[in-house]
């Protein structure tokens, strides 16, 4: 995972937890034990890669996305280094010119692979 998308996970996912918690949807213990797993499986289980391994694609990247060009390029980038698809559910990212792979149709193929 490109290291900005990494913060930006981490960042979600604590104003995601927290409107939860706003909302009553979940006590605070809840979140506070959320917020720890989510922690936990980023840092075990995600290779988070760091920018200056794909910043000299920075460039390529942002031309292929046109739509949200700053938040985006960097999964892009690190796509175009590794020679993969992308997994995603950001429409941004169709038609970049890479495979790009939804949530359910990933899971098919998984589970018949």
């Amino acid at each position: 995972m490109a290291e900005a998308a990494a913060a930006e996970s981490q960042y979600e996912l604590t104003c995601r937890l927290a409107a939860m918690h706003s909302q009553g949807k979940i006590d605070r213990s809840i979140q506070e034990s959320l917020q720890q797993e989510g922690e936990m499986l980023l840092r075990d289980g995600v290779l988070v890669i760091p920018e200056i391994v794909y910043a000299p694609l920075e460039q390529e990247a942002r031309r292929r996305l046109p739509q949200d060009p700053d938040g985006d390029w960097p999964t892009v980038a690190l796509a175009l280094v590794l020679e993969v698809g992308v997994w995603t559910e950001d429409r941004d990212f169709f038609g970049c010119g890479l495979p790009v792979w939804r949530t359910p149709v990933l899971i098919e193929i998984l589970a018949h692979s």
